[in-house]
């Protein structure tokens, strides 16, 4: 009986933590996750406009259930994130549902699917080119990466040749 109740109570548990409603502060309308019908059509509006106006193409795959998606949105909703996040990049913000299938979007750029919540891709216009597949992942814990991280990071993502994460050898 004991362990029947630890397999429920258990899950119940790890669903609550996804589900906080911890406060993350104000979060600006463009970074809030709102299901759309035509993905594809705003990330490729997305990349045409980041081309046009020599930015970057930043999509964030997540989900307003998700603590982690809710933390990155509040902290790209500060004043200094919002100035860089502004003059580098071309923002869309992607809703994953309940982890609904849209596996096409990361393999447009050659990612095969995403993992987690939020996928914080930034990606060359130009080429299509993934520009930060090495550290990918670390996004995923968005809402625990410190401020000075966010800074440096979206200060500086594509302003050096990428490094290949796979040798070619």
């Amino acid at each position: 009986m004991k362990l029947g109740i630890g397999f429920i109570l258990i899950p119940l548990m790890l669903l609550m933590g996804c589900q906080s409603t911890t406060h993350h502060g104000e979060v600006l309308p463009q970074y809030t996750f709102i299901a759309h019908d035509n993905d594809m059509e705003r990330v490729a509006s997305a990349q045409s406009t980041a081309q046009a106006n020599g930015k970057l193409l930043l999509v964030v795959m997540g989900a307003q259930w998700c603590h982690d998606s809710r933390g990155l949105a509040a902290k790209f909703s500060t004043n200094q994130m919002q100035t860089i996040l502004s003059d580098r990049f071309e923002t869309v913000f992607i809703d994953v549902g309940y982890f609904d299938d849209l596996h096409y979007l990361p393999q447009k750029y050659a990612y095969p699917a995403y993992f987690g919540t939020p996928t914080v891709m930034v990606i060359n216009p130009e080429t299509s080119q993934l520009l930060n597949e090495v550290n990918l992942s670390k996004w995923q814990s968005a809402d625990s990466v410190p401020m000075d991280d966010y800074l440096a990071f979206f200060s500086s993502i594509g302003s050096q040749p990428v490094a290949p994460l796979h040798s070619s050898a």
